[in-house]
């Protein structure tokens, strides 16, 4: 946060604090202590200087360092002078938030897509079972309602990307890193969506081609 350091009495060797440029919106940031600077850009000028965070982190886009801090040590003064680099607390939250919001929704979808496909096949369950009766086999009902769900997945995924490239050109400010039409992201997005939606059908899938069409045929 604003004026971390001048709080603590940690002095600022170079560049500058954390202030109200700093924003969510705004290039990733970050300022490193002095063990760091020396450890890992040779030398205690590393105002200016990128990093990337490693991958699995809330973000893993370049970071400009903006400032350099006096070493300290937190636990012991036997302690070793350890690198540390130091993050805006709102770019961070920001991340952490839009990454847990984004699990959310995939978990919800899949939730809905399992309701779905559960209700789907209760209503086909007199149909499926005079399939199995002709002799249908088990895997060809699988296949059956995995052919629905994928239709709906699919369905969605086009809207889903007609939208968000129409839409790319709104949030071009609010992107860093990261291109507006980039095609990884959009591929990765379109995978894992289908994936989900498959997983989600998988169990409504078995169930249908594990139904006795004996009692499916007596409940008509």
């Amino acid at each position: 946060s604003d004026d971390y350091f001048a709080t603590l009495g940690i002095p600022l060797l170079a560049g500058r604090d954390f202030d109200h440029r700093d924003t969510r919106t705004s290039a990733r940031v970050a300022i490193v202590n002095e063990a760091m600077a020396k450890k890992f850009f040779a030398t205690p000028a590393a105002v200016g200087r990128r990093f990337q965070k490693e991958e699995g982190s809330s973000w893993s886009t370049p970071v400009e360092v903006v400032g350099v801090v006096a070493t300290t040590k937190y636990r012991s003064l036997r302690d070793s002078a350890q690198p540390i680099m130091y993050f805006p607390r709102g770019q961070e939250s920001i991340a952490t938030l839009s990454g847990f919001f984004g699990a959310l929704a995939v978990i919800l979808a899949t939730i809905g897509l399992y309701g779905i496909m559960g209700y789907n096949v209760a209503r086909r369950r007199n149909e499926i079972g005079v399939r199995i009766a002709l002799g249908a086999e088990r895997s060809r009902v699988i296949r059956l309602v995995l052919r629905e769900v994928a239709t709906i997945v699919l369905a969605g995924v086009a809207i889903g990307m007609g939208l968000s490239l129409g839409l790319a050109r709104l949030v071009v400010a609010f992107l860093y890193g990261v291109a507006p039409w980039d095609v990884a992201t959009f591929a990765s997005a379109a995978v894992v969506l289908v994936a989900v939606g498959l997983a989600a059908a998988a169990l409504p899938a078995w169930r249908a081609s594990r139904l006795d069409p004996v009692a499916a045929l007596r409940e008509e």
